[in-house]
């Protein structure tokens, strides 16, 4: 599975899942070289594992945990992005605001136009040692959506 999804001002979920409020996300990887960030995200209590990532290209901002329960993705408004940039004294050229919401927490980041959902994460994010990280590691669990896991 690879999709591109289009970055468009959103109210809501502009990954299309069915429940995002039952996911769990976490900061995958991030390559400084490429400016590229990749998420991975899991459905919590599922088993098999329901897992998938999300790369945003050129990033330039992350304002957020490095764990957060839900996938609710959002693209910012015009307005909020401005305000944004104004809030923490950013100069930038195009670029979208993407905005996680959940009740506890909203975690936004700056990129360019578009993320790219996928089943496995991209070659140029992938660890050297993958195994030692646990891509097909055991499902999501709710101590994980509660912070109590590793990050």
């Amino acid at each position: 599975m690879e999709k591109i999804i289009g970055l468009k001002p959103s109210t809501n979920n502009a990954l299309g899942l069915h429940d995002p409020a039952s996911y769990l996300c976490r900061v995958w990887k991030y390559a400084v070289s490429h400016s590229c960030l990749l998420i991975r995200a899991g459905k919590i209590g599922s088993h098999p594992p329901k897992t998938f990532y999300l790369l945003f290209e050129g990033v330039s901002h992350f304002l957020g945990p490095l764990s957060w329960k839900g996938a609710d993705l959002r693209v910012a408004t015009t307005e909020e992005l401005i305000d944004f940039a104004k809030s923490y004294n950013i100069s930038f050229g195009p670029g979208t605001l993407c905005i996680f919401e959940t009740p506890e927490v909203s975690v936004k980041l700056l990129t360019t136009n578009f993320v790219t959902m996928m089943s496995e994460p991209p070659e140029i994010m992938r660890f050297q040692n993958e195994g030692d990280y646990g891509f097909d590691g055991p499902a999501f669990t709710d101590a994980d959506a509660e912070g109590n896991s590793a990050v």
